[in-house]
């Protein structure tokens, strides 16, 4: 039974605590709350623990904060479709049973995928809540199938501009997209936040014969870029495959040769140089984060890159591990070249050609020194109490 004491709830569909990207983003906006001095209900229209047969819900607690799965999705496509078009009037319910007995500054928090015109009028009708919309990415067209056609395109840019004209205010995950909204509402700045504490001491070693160990996590398909780090490989030439090895965690051998920068005979030209561990749980990845010397992430400069920000590398930093990429989105504003970071000047095969071998230069001391420098940027800029004042500050505006 949901008790009807929360002052916000925080509204997703994803498959919730699984610990992928937009599941951990649910988590610690909610935890941000907590230090904010809200109590928060994170609801997850999808499935999760195990269902409560009375209500049709689940009800646990993870890390700290309660959250609720509904009825799992369905996996036919008129199911899908019905379960989409319903879910307003479902969790207006649950919404209003959760936060009846709370001050009136009760708020929901809803991701702008889900922001639609339903879900909009079925709260603020029959709950009174102030909306916040939480937009973490804008998409371009090339990254669908049909461009500027394509139903989910259309339908991403819709629920977008639904948000940035229905609700009460507004999160945003990049200044760039601040800048896209903030004319027109109240916004906050908040990139992705990371619990500094639930990551272990980082192991740094480079002693002879041991290779530098360098981690992909995720799924690049059509946002990050795979193929610039390969040609580095072979321009590097034999001196990488005998120093160094590319782990990459999230996709299997098939996935990662049908990426569009890939292909089987780049694939196979660098086989030596990886290992490819496919899916693994979001524990395993810090796990392995422990173990490795660097990550790295290499996206295009505009688009969907400039206005995202990727979670991965707060993760990379929180578990004392430094991050090879090139600056996008807001990480020039966190991230220092030779301090926390190694930093391509483009995705140029010869600009990551260079930092690959400044990598394999550096010694066990200077590794740990970065370690260190990587630890403390998280602490300091990606934890997330440091950013409950901000949040408390601008829902009492």
């Amino acid at each position: 039974m949901i008790e009807s004491k929360y002052s916000c709830v925080l509204v997703g569909a994803y498959q919730y605590p699984a610990g992928d990207a937009s599941s951990n983003r649910l988590l610690s906006l909610a935890k941000t709350f907590q230090a904010a001095g809200y109590e928060p209900l994170i609801l997850n229209d999808a499935s999760g623990a195990a269902l409560d047969d009375s209500k049709g819900e689940c009800i646990a607690t993870y890390e700290g904060v309660d959250y609720v799965c509904v009825a799992p999705r369905r996996t036919h496509r008129i199911g899908r479709l019905f379960h989409r078009l319903s879910r307003p009037i479902r969790l207006r319910r649950i919404i209003g049973r959760a936060t009846h007995d709370a001050d009136p500054s009760a708020w929901v928090s809803i991701a702008s995928g889900l922001y639609t015109l339903g879900m909009h009028f079925a709260l603020t009708l029959s709950t009174g809540n102030a909306l916040l919309a939480d937009i973490v990415e804008r998409h371009d067209a090339r990254q669908f199938s049909r461009g500027r056609l394509d139903p989910y395109f259309i339908r991403h840019r819709l629920t977008s501009l639904i948000c940035g004209i229905f609700a009460t205010k507004v999160i945003v995950i990049s200044s760039a997209l601040q800048k896209l909204y903030g004319g027109r509402k109240s916004t906050l700045v908040l990139p992705p936040a990371v619990d500094v504490t639930k990551f272990k001491a980082h192991r740094t070693d480079r002693s002879p014969g041991r290779k530098l160990r360098i981690l992909y996590m995720g799924r690049p398909y059509s946002k990050d870029l795979f193929g610039p780090m390969l040609h580095a490989l072979l321009d590097i030439g034999p001196k990488a495959a005998d120093s160094m090895t590319i782990i990459v965690a999230g996709i299997d051998r098939r996935e990662l040769i049908q990426c569009d920068d890939v292909g089987m005979e780049l694939y196979e030209s660098t086989a030596g140089f990886l290992d490819v561990i496919g899916l693994v749980s979001h524990s395993r990845v810090v796990e392995i984060l422990q173990d490795v010397d660097f990550t790295f992430l290499l996206r295009p400069s505009d688009g969907y890159a400039r206005a995202g920000f990727p979670s991965k590398v707060p993760e990379s930093l929180a578990a004392g591990c430094p991050v090879i990429t090139n600056f996008t989105s807001d990480l020039g504003l966190y991230l220092t070249d030779g301090s926390d970071a190694l930093i391509s000047k483009s995705v140029e095969v010869n600009d990551v050609s260079s930092v690959i071998r400044k990598a394999l230069s550096l010694t066990t001391v200077e590794l740990q020194r970065m370690s260190e420098n990587a630890r403390a940027t998280a602490a300091q800029s990606f934890d997330y109490r440091n950013w409950a004042p901000s949040l408390a500050s601008f829902l009492q505006q």
